[in-house]
């Protein structure tokens, strides 16, 4: 199985980095295979200027324009991020702060004399992103922001234009129409708007992420669907979600394993939120009627805030949560009394049979604790929506 590393939207057609395979889709989803590179995994980028694409691996470039072929690279190390502006295709090099600037609307041509180097701070240069025709150089631990000047060398740093705080992971960059968002170096997810950026992930999302490995290797993405913007990050085997409407977290995942969610690239087209599969070498679309990940199970996990009163036992005699009815399958409820480092056994109820509309899910004589944690999981391939909650509990006296 191969990993979808890379979607990129020209013209009409889809373009896909499939292992080691250039892939273009049409419209009417029929595949041409343009050729291959030399890598089939890891981090990888696709731009287009209208009529020419750039690809760039962690090893070396490439450009399609009828063929797929190499780019001799102004310098002698390695491509550490690719973005497009203004005509422009834009490398940085690994290991140094500089970023070079193709010829205009030509991948395959580059001086070695136009690059630039980000000036406010000696730190590497760990990604280029283009954003609202501001050009993000993100580094190990500061940033700064670029603007097409007109000058000799086009582009020219804001004044103000620089930020204290780096970026981990090149591939966590991503933007949507307002904000430029990206796990930082201090392990935050941080929104960057015009020359200025703030914390969006609570101390609990940087809890769970300092917990984790592989920080440098996260991979990020934007989309807009029903109403709602989101940024989603999967570091490891765990894949966290920022609602921009809304600012709430959740988390996603897939499988009886409760393993990352699959999705790693993204490209609206055709009408349709296309993702890249991380290891199946499918493409999928976001489809908010469909309740299961590609066949894998899409488990929904709700847990509600801690049930106390001053250290009093409360008696549990009834819970009942409301779930949007008719639509079959069953809750399973299990609860901690030691702030979630255990679990009770699990117990199982219907939600109620598809067209039921009538029935409640509800849990009785749960027992006493001064603490309680509820949490309710939905394993089943059916639409998951809570209306409502409701607990019948008494307050003893000890």
């Amino acid at each position: 199985m191969s990993e979808v590393r890379a979607l990129q939207k020209m013209g009409s057609y889809l373009y896909a980095l499939n292992g080691s395979t250039l892939i273009r889709i049409a419209t009417d989803m029929t595949q041409t295979n343009l050729g291959n590179i030399d890598t089939s995994a890891g981090i990888a980028w696709i731009r287009g200027d209208g009529a020419n694409l750039s690809i760039v691996d962690s090893t070396k470039g490439y450009f399609y324009d009828g063929a797929l072929q190499y780019i001799t690279l102004p310098f002698s190390g390695t491509p550490s991020s690719l973005t497009y502006q203004d005509g422009y295709h834009i490398v940085s090099e690994a290991n140094s702060a500089r970023f070079y600037i193709s010829e205009l609307y030509d991948p395959s041509s580059w001086d070695p004399l136009d690059y630039a180097t980000k000036e406010g701070a000696t730190d590497n240069l760990r990604c280029v992103h283009s954003h609202n025709r501001d050009l993000w150089l993100l580094g190990e631990s500061t940033l700064e922001v670029w603007y097409n000047s007109g000058d000799v060398f086009p582009f020219t740093r804001y004044q103000g234009g620089f930020i204290n705080i780096g970026c981990k992971a090149a591939r966590s960059v991503a933007s949507d129409d307002v904000s430029v968002f990206w796990l930082d170096n201090n392990l935050r997810v941080r929104r960057g708007v015009g020359v200025q950026s703030a914390i969006v992930s609570t101390p609990q999302i940087d809890y769970q992420i300092y917990a984790l490995t592989g920080h440098a290797d996260a991979i990020g993405f934007c989309y807009f669907q029903e109403g709602h913007g989101f940024y989603q990050l999967t570091i490891a085997d765990k894949t966290f979600v920022y609602d921009t409407t809304t600012q709430f977290w959740h988390t996603r995942a897939s499988g009886s394993g409760d393993n990352r969610h699959p999705a790693q690239c993204y490209a609206f087209f055709n009408d349709l939120h296309l993702v890249g599969h991380y290891n199946d070498g499918k493409i999928y679309y976001f489809n908010v009627n469909a309740y299961d990940n590609g066949g894998e199970m899409m488990r929904a996990i709700r847990a509600a805030q801690v049930v106390h009163s001053d250290e009093k036992r409360i008696f549990h005699g009834k819970l009942q949560i409301e779930f949007e009815g008719g639509v079959g399958g069953n809750a399973i409820l299990d609860w901690s009394d030691d702030g979630g480092h255990t679990w009770s056994s699990p117990y199982t109820v219907s939600i109620g049979e598809a067209g039921d509309y009538s029935h409640r899910a509800i849990w009785r004589k749960l027992g006493a604790s001064r603490n309680r944690i509820y949490r309710v999981k939905v394993e089943d391939s059916v639409k998951k929506v809570i209306t409502g909650a409701s607990l019948e509990a008494v307050k003893g006296n000890g």
